[in-house]
């Protein structure tokens, strides 16, 4: 006849491992998960643990320090509370992480990664030995972050990262980096302020967005560097002036926002690799430590607001022809150079009203090819 024969196929990816078959607290010892090695059937050390199908688990308890992976599958949901979750392995989620106000510890000791799936973190702790972690898709951490190990936070597509509160501040006598690619670097909350990182370095090609402070630790080599444009959301003082030890301040490209930018460097090294405030002016400009600077640009420029000043305090060595423009419609602020000028380029104030001084010898080192005010 016109009748046809139908064959409907049906894949069932089978959830293997310690796996939540139904929905309920992280503690329950009964219908909620199987294959777990934990006292009474819960989530034990090394398990990698399934968030499996259309479930929902909550963490009551602090997880054991700690499990091996995390992956929460479509459907379900990992409600963090105000726990603890110790993983050592790779965190994959293509369901939903309501992060609550909880805590998750990345401590393995291999490279570890982090696949967010759309949903963010609260406070997080990095502890990973080996000092990696590389994320895939858009990572967003909104509270407090505690290095306990030195850690480099790196992309694996260019996505987007983000500590996106006042909240998000980042602490701890370690070394910390990260590396966006081509995807944004957004640091709402202060770095080092509560506990001083030993070192701070960004790296991305499309915008490091900064909103508040940075303070490294009295220890060798405590430098900050940004390696991409940085844009200037909040007024920001980045200090590396310690006792002993003095870091270096390294921006390798353009400096923009309508904010006041300090670089408190001692007798650290600055570099200024790129323009400043030529797309968005700056409120005011000041390098106020002994340390040379090196200014490889062709220009700073503030903007019209009160107080709208450039000075460097320590010798400054130019790597390029320079305008510095504080003249603006109604304020025109004041150009200090309080030491040395060396460098065989030319240098323009444009001052507009705005007091010019120059407290040290110029061109004497390294002529300079013409001075104008």
């Amino acid at each position: 006849g016109n009748g046809r024969n139908g064959l409907v196929v049906i894949t069932y990816t089978q959830q293997t491992g310690c796996v939540s078959i139904g929905s309920g607290n992280w503690s329950a010892t009964s219908n909620v998960w199987q294959g777990c090695t934990g006292a009474g059937g819960i989530p034990g050390a090394n398990d990698a643990v399934t968030i499996g199908y259309n479930t929902t688990v909550t963490l009551d308890v602090d997880s054991a320090n700690s499990i091996g992976s995390v992956t929460i599958r479509p459907g379900a949901t990992l409600n963090g509370g105000s726990k603890t979750l110790y993983v050592s392995g790779a965190w994959s989620n293509s369901g939903t992480f309501t992060a609550s106000t909880g805590t998750v510890v990345f401590n393995g000791s291999s490279p570890q990664s982090i696949t967010a799936g759309g949903s963010s973190f609260y406070k997080t702790t990095f502890s990973n030995t080996n000092g990696t972690i590389n994320y895939t898709g858009a990572l967003t951490i909104a509270n407090a972050v505690t290095l306990t190990q030195n850690t480099s936070i790196v992309q694996a597509d260019n996505a987007n990262i983000s500590f996106s509160t006042s909240s998000s501040t980042i602490d701890g006598g370690k070394t910390f980096s990260v590396n966006s690619g081509s995807g944004t670097a957004t640091f709402t909350g202060n770095i080092g302020s509560g506990t001083a990182v030993n070192s701070a370095a960004f790296t991305s090609s499309n915008n490091i967005f900064l909103y508040g402070n940075i303070t490294t630790a009295d220890v060798a080599s405590n430098n900050v560097s940004f390696t991409g444009p940085v844009a200037l959301l909040g007024n920001s003082t980045i200090t590396t002036d310690k006792t002993t030890n003095d870091g270096t301040i390294t921006f390798s490209s353009t400096i923009d926002g309508g904010q006041t930018l300090a670089l408190a460097n001692g007798g650290g090294a600055v570099t200024l690799g790129g323009l400043i405030g030529t797309s968005t002016p700056v409120n005011a400009f000041s390098v106020t430590g002994a340390g040379t600077t090196t200014i490889n640009t062709t220009a700073i420029t503030v903007a019209d607001v009160a107080s709208n000043n450039v000075s460097f305090a320590g010798p400054v060595i130019l790597g390029g022809n320079l305008t510095v423009t504080t003249d603006k419609t109604t304020n025109d602020g004041s150009i200090t150079f309080s030491s040395t000028i060396d460098g065989g380029q030319t240098l323009t104030l444009a001052n507009g009203t705005g007091a010019v001084t120059l407290g040290g010898l110029i061109g004497t080192t390294t002529p300079i090819n013409s001075l104008s005010v």
